[in-house]
């Protein structure tokens, strides 16, 4: 009888509690990723492009728990990946190391069909192509309490774990790296994780199993808890109540491309409906707020797989935006309930369940 733990994210929270804690983390590319290098033209996949988008959704989650206190949320923040802000400078007590690279360059031509999406990448510029593949070690390392009295080594605790692990499957699950990652370029998926070269985790084995991941992450932040109950935006991108996620797959169309159809519904999209384009994000040529500082959209799309099944992570996480605009997010609520709307597509609610969709005509 086989009596081998599943390997899942219960498992790699069972791992946590040990120090010195090594993680290796495969990940797989979902949709072409352009990460600019020391040379000119060459991309380059590096450690600081990870860290930052860690840290990023570190910042996203840690707003549902600690209820958007922002100096608490910098707090943790440098608990877990450390700061340079002052002259009490505190490193990171995880080391960050990408081990190895499949095929690491790779000329990418599906850029030229997704011109929309893709504004602003050259047609010409390399990137990282489907498909490929990269591992990533985090390492704990302990770390002084402070650097100028207490000499007591001190590890990450189960609270700070916890979090990172829930910053590293948010990356994966909603965002990207790269150029335009916002728009669904340089999506990853973990393939899977390792403690001391035994497996600990793998990827689902369906979309339905994936699926079921999302929905158990997300009910975990408790985003209808009762400190979440508020009509005040957070001050940064996060998660919260008024958050909307969905996931997209396509009805009946074998061989047809997922990403290519978010855009052309996009493209439509905003051709007929030209109100409030800007919480789209800015600068916007047509918008009367282009000349405020830049905005990004408040709209994410990850591209994912399995086993050649496709599906799109739509998740929309407002903010506070610009005060005339602070809570006009609809348009993107309209872009999203497209997909509901249309027999072509078939979309699972993640949160809220229960939303009420509208006409908007």
């Amino acid at each position: 009888m086989n009596c081998e733990a599943k390997k899942d994210w219960k498992n790699v929270e069972d791992h946590l509690n040990e120090n010195n804690l090594e993680l290796k983390v495969k990940f797989r590319i979902e949709s072409p990723m352009f990460l600019g290098g020391a040379k000119m033209g060459k991309p380059e996949l590096r450690e600081a492009s990870i860290k930052g988008a860690l840290r990023f959704w570190l910042r996203a989650v840690a707003h549902v728990s600690l209820v958007g206190n922002l100096d608490k949320v910098r707090a943790i923040e440098t608990s877990i990946f450390g700061s340079a802000e002052d002259k009490k400078s505190l490193k990171s007590p995880i080391i960050l190391k990408i081990v190895r690279r499949e095929n690491e360059e790779k000329k990418v031509e599906t850029i030229q069909d997704k011109k929309y999406f893709g504004y602003g990448i050259d047609k010409k510029r390399s990137g990282f192509s489907t498909s490929e593949t990269f591992e990533v070690v985090f390492r704990e390392q302990p770390r002084k309490r402070n650097i100028d009295s207490d000499k007591t080594l001190r590890f990450l605790n189960n609270k700070e774990k916890l979090l990172f692990l829930d910053a590293l499957r948010a990356f994966s699950y909603f965002g990207g790296i790269g150029a335009r990652s916002r728009k669904g370029f340089g999506s990853v998926t973990i393939q899977s994780i390792s403690v001391n070269k035994n497996t600990i985790y793998t990827e689902p084995e369906s979309v339905e199993e994936a699926i079921k991941d999302i929905k158990d992450f997300i009910s975990q932040l408790q985003l209808f808890s009762v400190n979440q109950k508020s009509k005040h935006l957070p001050r940064y991108t996060a998660f919260s109540s008024s958050s909307r996620i969905e996931i997209v797959q396509l009805n009946n169309k074998k061989n047809t491309d997922l990403h290519k159809e978010l855009e052309k519904e996009m493209i439509q999209f905003r051709k007929k409906h030209k109100v409030n384009r800007h919480v789209f994000g800015l600068p916007h040529i047509d918008s009367p707020l282009s000349g405020e500082d830049r905005r990004a959209s408040p709209l994410f799309i990850s591209n994912h797989s399995v086993k050649k099944e496709y599906y799109a992570v739509l998740s929309m996480l407002p903010a506070y935006f610009l005060p005339e605009v602070k809570e006009k997010f609809e348009p993107i609520n309209h872009y999203m309930n497209c997909f509901i709307k249309s027999s072509d597509y078939k979309v699972t609610k993640v949160f809220p369940c229960n939303r009420k969709e509208e006409r908007h005509e």
